[in-house]
């Protein structure tokens, strides 16, 4: 058995609530993600000198998803709503048994 089928078979243990993932809100509807901490950034935007970006932030996550419980993959510019607050998805890709959802907003 090669680590790859232990990790597909594992996604279950990864996404319980009660180990690695938490309920969130995507959309109309509340599934368990993982969030991944060490990829959630915020940014001053490269163009925010001018007046109407000042102090206007770009703000990226990186969620892990159940494509099972996700019931689609998302489309790359599609416009999601996580725990109320609306994104654009970066891009979505599997990676082993789970999708890797990466998410853009602006902030302020």
């Amino acid at each position: 058995m090669k680590l790859r089928d232990t990790f597909a078979s594992d996604v279950g243990t990864f996404m319980d609530t009660d180990e690695f993932a938490t309920p969130h809100q995507w959309n109309d509807r509340q599934i368990s993600l993982i969030m991944d901490h060490n990829m959630l950034k915020e940014h001053p935007m490269s163009y925010a000198h001018t007046s109407h970006t000042f102090g206007v932030s770009l703000s990226k996550k990186v969620v892990y998803a159940d494509p099972i419980e996700l019931g689609y993959k998302p489309e790359d510019g599609e416009e999601v709503r996580l725990d109320g607050k609306y994104y654009i998805v970066v891009s979505a890709e599997d990676e082993d048994g789970l999708l890797a959802i990466t998410l853009d907003a602006n902030t302020s």
